[in-house]
């Protein structure tokens, strides 16, 4: 509470309307303010923070009013109040930096992870603080924020990890992280995925269909499958995309069919999305609708007839009957990266976690509609896409005004044209940006746009 975070962005001296005298400091940590010239100062981010660079978002399996979040440097956060009616003020009950939240004893425990591998786990997360902590410390160890994954069986009584090894030295090793008699007891497989492939283990997931189905994915792009609980490993001969190198890639598995496996990761040099129907041996490309983009994370409904995936180009969804994906944004949500998502059976909503404009929650609603499909999205065509210079818009019929938005949401250029091709000078720093369409004040559609 009384101390400064190291990364500070930026501060500045300020007068009261009385004339006191104020400093404000921003930083990674979020805000602090010292009426003493930084003799002391206040960080005021602490509690009623209601927005933050979130990694990871996750509802309490016992009780949906209560969210936790992972965020950059401003902790690990809880919030008892969410009910979609009011603003959510979250409070921080630890500082810095989490990610992959995971549940086990039947949503009784919490467990996540700070960069490097130190796993920390929450006996009474609604209230509580750490109870105890794990630090993985060896060579080959994983991404920045290590995933950790519940495992098939919703009671048991641990959680898995994307491991270096418990030994210390070299090897990369499905590690599970068991809560017994009061501390936390690691414990890994023998298998080295760093020697089969040369890559350290980024992504882990298993069937709730079939607890012997394992699957796993590695940091130079190998999968692995597994039919004895993760005991032994096959190596796919598929090249799947690479994750995030602070985060990996996404596995999500079928709640029906132990078969069906569904891999994310980078799409800018290939698919982003790739789906097997064997296991994990073959993979075909499941990403037609979706653009050039990095998913981070994937969800499913109950039916399983929807997918959802938080991208750096925002939130999307699947329909298995039609075969492609299509933008959630509309006309309301941020402009933003969407880092985490889950799906509440029971509410029927798909909650996003973005990197800074807060938790957005998307409600499903089954309507019939014989005249349009639903999630109608016109064809826009751009190109090349990523870009260093122009770039070539093929309008569809009508008058448009075009917008070039940045990652926070600012209106960087506007052009207006009609029906036909558009040359677009873009003339801004290299980044992610997004072209908003828009037709007699109607957003009408939103495509990424990568400038190098």
């Amino acid at each position: 509470e009384g101390s400064l975070h190291a990364d500070m962005m930026h501060f500045d001296a300020f007068k009261m309307a009385d004339g006191t005298p104020f400093l404000l400091i921003s930083n990674h940590g979020g805000l602090s303010v010292s009426y003493d010239n930084l003799e002391t100062a206040e960080n005021i981010g602490l509690s009623t923070l209601n927005v933050s660079q979130y990694y990871s978002v996750a509802t309490d399996p016992t009780d949906p009013r209560f969210v936790y979040a992972g965020s950059q440097d401003q902790g690990f956060q809880r919030c008892g109040q969410f009910d979609n009616q009011d603003i959510a003020f979250f409070e921080q009950v630890i500082s810095g930096d989490y990610g992959h939240i995971a549940f086990s004893h039947g949503g009784e425990n919490l467990w996540t992870v700070y960069p490097g591998g130190w796993v920390t786990m929450y006996t009474n997360p609604k209230q509580g603080t750490l109870t105890a902590a794990y630090d993985m410390d060896s060579e080959q160890e994983s991404v920045w924020l290590p995933p950790v994954v519940s495992g098939p069986d919703a009671y048991e009584g641990g959680v898995y990890m994307a491991g270096g090894s418990i030994e210390g030295g070299t090897g990369s090793h499905l590690v599970k992280l068991s809560w017994q008699g009061g501390a936390i007891v690691p414990s890994q497989s023998d298998f080295d995925f760093y020697d089969a492939s040369g890559g350290a283990l980024s992504a882990i997931g298993a069937s709730a269909a079939n607890h012997e189905y394992w699957y796993s994915a590695t940091t130079n792009g190998r999968f692995f499958y597994s039919r004895d609980g993760g005991d032994s490993w096959e190596q796919s001969v598929n090249f799947i995309p690479d994750g995030h190198y602070l985060y990996g890639q996404a596995i999500l598995t079928s709640k029906f069919d132990p078969e069906r496996v569904i891999l994310a990761g980078s799409g800018y040099s290939g698919p982003a999305v790739h789906l097997s129907t064997d296991g994990g041996e073959n993979f075909t490309p499941m990403s037609q609708g979706l653009p050039s983009t990095l998913v981070f994370d994937l969800a499913s409904n109950e039916a399983e007839t929807m997918y959802f995936a938080a991208t750096e180009a925002g939130p999307y969804v699947y329909f298995t009957e039609a075969g492609r994906w299509y933008d959630l944004a509309g006309q309301c949500a941020p402009a933003q990266t969407y880092w985490s998502v889950e799906y509440l059976e029971q509410e029927k909503v798909a909650r996003f976690g973005t990197y800074g404009r807060g938790i957005w929650d998307f409600e499903i609603e089954t309507t019939v509609n014989d005249k349009q499909p639903a999630f109608a999205d016109i064809e826009v065509q751009l190109g090349p896409n990523p870009t260093r210079g122009p770039l070539w818009v093929q309008l569809p019929q009508g008058q448009w005004e075009i917008q070039l938005v940045n990652n926070g949401g600012q209106v960087i250029r506007t052009w207006q044209g009609q029906s036909g091709q558009l040359q677009l000078q873009l003339s801004a720093a290299p980044g992610l940006y997004f072209l908003q369409l828009s037709q007699n004040g109607i957003l009408q559609a939103t495509r990424p746009v990568v400038i190098q």
